[in-house]
C-alpha cells in the first residue's frame, strides 16, 4: 500500500474514533455528531468509508463488546474511551466488513494505540484484534435452541430485554427477521413539493446534480440509490422535495385533507408531516402546526419557507392544551412522542438508549394526546394517531383505550388507494409497516371518524 493510501486510511480511522468518542462522552446519537467531523476528510470515498465504519460499530455495539470480551482479562468499561472504542471500532471492520483487508484494520489501529494510549496498550491492542481477525463463526455464540434470545441478542446485535418481547409476541423465527432487517440500512426516501415541481422533473434534476434515484412506493417518493447528502443540494434548497421516510409520508395521505379545510398537526416539528399535507391541500385552507419546543416549531416555519407553502400557522403549545388554542378542524394528526423504536434501520444507536420502563411511562402522555386532539376533530371530521413504534403499549393499547373512553369515535378505513396496500392494514383502521415484511421503517397508524 502507498504511502499516501495509508495515510488516508489512518485520517479515515482516527475521524471514526473521534466520532464514536464524541458520541460516548455526549450521551448522543452518532447521526448527531457524525457531520461534524466527516467534512475533514478530503473525498467522497474517504467521508462514505468513516461513515459505514461509526454507524456499523455503533449498530454491532453489543456483539463487538462480547467479542472483545472474549479475549480481554478485564472488563472493557476498565479501558480509556479512546482505547475502547479504538478496539470497538476495529473489531467491526474485521467482524463485518469483508472487503476491508484484516491486516490494515489491525495495522492502524495499533498506530492509533501508541497516539491514544501507550506501547503496553498498543501490545494488548494487538493481540485483542489478531484474536478477533479469525472470524465471527469462530465466537461461541450461545446455542440456539437452548438460549434463542440470547442468540438472537447477540448474533443481530439487539438488547436482549427487545429481543425477548418480540420472541413472546411473534415467535423466535419471526423476531430473527426483525432484528436482521433492523440491521439493514434503508434508502434515502425524498418528497417530491408538487406546488413546485412534478416527480420525473424532480428525478431529471437530481440526475444532473449527480444523484441517482429511482421511483418509490408512493405518488410522490424516489429514493436516492447513490451516496449522496440531497439535504445539501441546490434543488434542496429551492423547496423541491422533503428527505422523509416513505412510511412517514402515508399519514397525510391516510388523513387526505381537502384543500379549504382546516387542520391540525398536534406535534409537528420538525415539520414534514404538516408541510406534506399542506401540499396535498394544494396550499389552500389552513394548517396549525404545534410544537411544545420554539426553536423546533421554528424548524416547520423554515421548512413552509423553503418549500413555498403558505397555509402553515405555527404554534408553541403543549398539544395536551390544544383546545385553548383552537376550538375544532376538520382533521387532526396526532403523531405523539414515543420509543422510536420502529426506526432503528435509520438510527441504529438508538436500541442501546431505550429502556423497557419508556413503554410504561410513553403510553400515559401518547393517550392524553391523542384525548386532546379528539376533543378538536369537528362532528363527520378525521382523527389520525400515528407512531413510529411497533410495541402495543405505544399502538393497539392507546387506540383500544381511545375508543372505550370516547364512544363518539369509530374507526375509519384509511383511504383505498393501491400504495397502502403495502402495510399490514389486517387491524380495522389501522396501517402497520414492518421492516421485515415492507422494507420501510416501523410505523404504526390509526385513522378514526367522529360520529358525533
Amino acid at each position: 500500500m502507498r504511502d499516501e493510501e495509508k495515510k488516508g486510511s489512518y485520517k479515515v480511522r482516527e475521524t471514526v474514533l473521534k466520532i464514536l468518542v464524541k458520541a460516548e462522552k455526549n450521551n448522543s446519537y452518532v447521526n448527531l455528531v457524525v457531520n461534524a467531523y466527516l467534512p475533514g476528510l478530503a473525498s467522497p470515498r474517504d467521508r462514505a468509508v468513516a461513515a459505514a465504519i461509526a454507524y456499523g460499530t455503533v449498530q454491532r455495539l453489543n456483539t463487538l463488546d462480547w467479542a472483545l470480551s472474549c479475549y480481554l482479562k478485564k472488563p472493557l468499561q476498565g479501558l480509556t474511551p479512546w482505547i475502547r472504542n479504538l478496539l470497538r471500532s476495529a473489531a467491526y471492520q474485521l467482524l463485518y466488513m469483508q472487503n476491508m483487508p484484516s491486516a490494515l484494520a489491525v495495522d492502524v489501529a495499533v498506530r492509533l494505540s501508541y497516539r491514544y494510549g501507550h506501547r503496553g496498550v498498543a501490545s494488548l491492542v494487538n493481540a485483542v484484534l489478531r484474536k478477533v481477525s479469525a472470524g465471527i463463526d469462530a465466537l461461541p455464540w450461545p446455542d440456539q435452541e437452548n438460549a434463542p434470545a440470547s442468540f438472537i441478542s447477540l448474533y443481530h446485535s439487539h438488547p436482549s430485554w427487545l429481543v425477548e418481547r418480540w420472541i413472546g409476541r411473534m415467535g423466535k423465527e419471526e423476531a430473527a427477521r426483525l432484528c436482521e432487517a433492523n440491521n439493514h440500512s434503508l434508502p434515502v426516501s425524498l418528497r417530491v413539493n408538487p406546488l413546485k415541481a412534478g416527480v420525473l422533473e424532480t428525478k431529471e434534476r437530481l440526475e444532473r446534480e449527480g444523484v441517482e434515484v429511482e421511483r418509490g412506493s408512493l405518488p410522490v417518493s424516489l429514493k436516492v440509490r447513490s451516496r449522496a447528502s440531497p439535504g445539501e443540494l441546490e434543488s434542496f434548497k429551492q423547496g423541491l422535495y422533503t428527505v422523509q421516510g416513505e412510511s412517514s409520508m402515508h399519514c397525510a395521505y391516510i388523513l387526505s385533507p381537502a384543500p379549504g379545510e382546516e387542520v391540525i398537526d398536534l406535534c409537528s416539528a420538525p415539520g414534514g408531516k404538516a408541510t406534506h399535507l399542506a401540499e396535498l391541500m394544494k396550499d389552500r385552507g389552513v394548517v396549525y402546526a404545534g410544537d411544545i419546543n420554539a426553536s423546533r416549531a421554528g424548524l416547520v416555519e423554515k421548512s413552509s419557507s423553503r418549500l413555498g407553502i403558505n397555509i402553515i400557522r405555527t404554534r408553541v403549545w403543549d398539544g395536551r392544551e390544544v383546545s385553548r388554542y383552537v376550538s375544532s378542524s376538520d382533521a387532526v394528526l396526532c403523531d405523539a412522542p414515543c420509543t422510536g423504536l420502529g426506526v432503528i434501520p435509520l438510527k441504529p444507536d438508538l436500541k442501546w438508549y431505550k429502556q423497557e420502563e419508556d413503554l410504561v411511562n410513553l403510553p400515559a402522555l401518547q393517550g392524553e394526546l391523542l384525548q386532546a386532539a379528539g376533543g378538536v376533530v369537528k362532528p363527520g371530521g378525521k382523527l389520525l394517531y400515528a407512531v413510529c413504534s411497533l410495541e402495543p403499549e405505544e399502538t393497539t393499547g392507546v387506540v383500544e383505550n381511545f375508543l372505550k373512553n370516547n364512544p363518539g369515535f369509530s374507526p375509519l378505513e384509511a383511504p383505498s388507494l393501491p400504495f397502502y396496500l403495502r402495510g399490514d392494514t389486517s387491524q380495522p383502521g389501522t396501517v402497520i409497516f414492518y421492516p421485515h415484511l415492507h422494507r420501510k421503517e416501523g410505523f404504526f397508524m390509526a385513522l378514526f371518524r367522529r360520529d358525533i
